[in-house]
């Protein structure tokens, strides 16, 4: 398995972001390939943590693309900056 973090900060109106993901963007990742699960972690203080986890490595970067793209498209009032990425291979999984 293989995982991307991604820190996103300075998010307005998280809410809305959240509903925004979870309405349009899981639909997408949950039909592609290798696709494992996606979490949304509010952290508070405009910081939204995104895990997604893919069978493997090139399933996620795959996803990296649409990701970039959905957040172009349907997020540019809320997400400000790029996010901090983070990603590698799942070591433990329960």
């Amino acid at each position: 398995m293989y995982a991307t973090v991604r820190r996103y900060e300075n998010t307005e109106n998280t809410g809305a972001t959240i509903a925004n993901a979870t309405e349009r963007f899981v639909p997408m990742l949950r039909a592609h390939a290798g696709f494992i699960s996606y979490d949304i972690v509010d952290a508070g203080n405009g910081v939204l943590i995104t895990l997604s986890v893919f069978e493997t490595e090139a399933d996620a970067r795959a996803s990296d693309a649409e990701a970039l793209k959905f957040n172009a498209e349907y997020q540019t009032s809320n997400i400000h900056g790029t996010p901090q990425i983070t990603e590698g291979p799942v070591v433990l999984h329960r």
